[in-house]
């Protein structure tokens, strides 16, 4: 088995970056720790966390909505992980305002050191280099919206943590050829669906980029693969299956509130959002689903250009023009700069990627794929988050790409 040792700079670099995503996300934390001010999606995981613990019901309401479910009903609206984390963490607290802080405690963590740790440790993989690792891990940890998240009651830190684990197990598994890793990989990726499932379409793309690249000499080492990982996203999954079966009597794969941003995202550039929903599909997620894809057809049939558009440009602007800073009251400059340095450096460095390497194809396919299924509903540039991940993996790569072309001039030169 061949070992792998990390250089003492690079050890000595990744420890100062993890340090300081640390000190960034603690000072944070220490800013908001008398604030308990928590509205919207948060307030609504948090009283379902309560009523889980207090109640034993698993249900997700939209407090103080009049069409947003009511308590004390069983439902399957959000995916159990970050439900159960809430939970979990009440459970041992027993307190409403501790329950906040050791979550944003525990958030700080996850993002301070598991996700600079696997974005470097993925990009190593990836690459097979050590400096654009260090620059992906530095980039996760100063990055404005990764830091700010750590105090909202929101699924965005423990998602892009999950999501840079399946990714790392992935790679080492078609890296290396580790059959477990896929295993591995499969759980992983169920994790991540129970979290947030908008990735759930993009499970076959690794293995559709296998049968035609690295086993193209051996198919059924895909075949092989593909089933190990259905078997590890399977065993995960299986208990949220059950107990939807057993206790709402149908089968739901992953969430029940999707109509919701769906038929939100149709109304371009976000004008009169709802005015022509009629009341009796309100708090309905079929019914808003079955009304958003009729304004889809509608508006492709009646105004192609306009919806080509906002189903494309338009959305785009609005996830990445300016960073999800939650929890910030001001616009501060410096967080807009490493927001567009990111996203410049990532755009170009994709796109050099894509022609230069087959790994940067299949990076820039599937991130281009993700960023197609986000389109599909309303654009937040929250929604962007998960995403930025592959421009800070771009940016990593150009600066990488950089430094070797100076390097050789200056070899050159001498």
């Amino acid at each position: 088995m061949r070992k792998v040792y990390l250089k003492k700079g690079t050890a000595v670099a990744l420890f100062i970056i993890i340090a300081l995503a640390l000190v960034l996300r603690f000072s944070f934390v220490l800013y908001k720790l008398h604030d308990f001010k928590i509205g919207g999606d948060a307030r609504n995981y948090l009283l379902m966390s309560r009523q889980l613990v207090d109640d034993g019901i698993y249900g997700y309401w939209y407090d103080g909505l009049p069409y947003g479910g009511s308590p004390g009903i069983s439902n399957a609206r959000v995916t159990p992980t970050y439900p159960l984390f809430l939970s979990s963490v009440y459970a041992i607290f027993n307190d409403p305002y501790r329950q906040i802080t050791a979550v944003r405690i525990i958030q700080a963590l996850t993002g301070g050191i598991i996700s600079p740790l696997l974005a470097f440790l993925l990009m190593r993989k990836l690459s097979g280099r050590d400096d654009g690792a260090v620059i992906a891990a530095f980039f996760v940890a100063i990055y404005p919206s990764y830091i700010y998240s750590t105090t909202q009651i929101l699924t965005e830190v423990i998602s892009l943590a999950t999501m840079l684990l399946y990714f790392y197990f992935t790679a080492l598994g078609f890296k290396e050829k580790k059959t477990y890793a896929h295993l591995l990989a499969g759980g992983a990726f169920a994790v991540q669906i129970l979290v947030r499932p908008a990735m759930l379409p993009l499970f076959v793309i690794p293995f559709i980029y296998g049968w035609f690249t690295w086993f193209k000499r051996d198919r059924r080492a895909v075949v092989k693969i593909f089933v190990l990982s259905v078997i590890g996203f399977t065993v995960v999954m299986l208990p949220w299956w059950v107990r939807n079966y057993v206790t709402l009597n149908r089968v739901v794969l992953t969430a029940e509130a999707a109509g919701n941003p769906l038929l939100s995202g149709t109304y371009p550039y976000m004008r009169d959002v709802a005015k022509d929903a009629p009341d009796s599909i309100k708090g309905n997620s079929d019914l808003q689903t079955e009304f958003a894809k009729k304004r889809i057809i509608e508006g492709f049939t009646t105004q192609p250009l306009l919806y080509f558009k906002w189903y494309t440009v338009g959305k785009i602007q609005f996830m990445f023009k300016l960073p999800w800073l939650p929890g910030i009251s001001t616009l501060r400059m410096h967080d807009v700069f490493i927001h567009y340095f990111i996203l410049a450096l990532g755009v170009i460095g994709g796109a050099a990627a894509f022609v230069r390497s087959v790994t940067g194809r299949v990076v820039v396919i599937y991130a281009v794929l993700f960023l197609g299924l986000y389109l599909m509903f309303v654009p937040e540039n929250r929604y962007a988050y998960q995403l930025i991940f592959f421009l800070i993996m771009g940016a990593s790569y150009l600066l990488c790409l950089m430094r070797d072309v100076i390097g050789k001039r200056l070899l050159g030169k001498t």
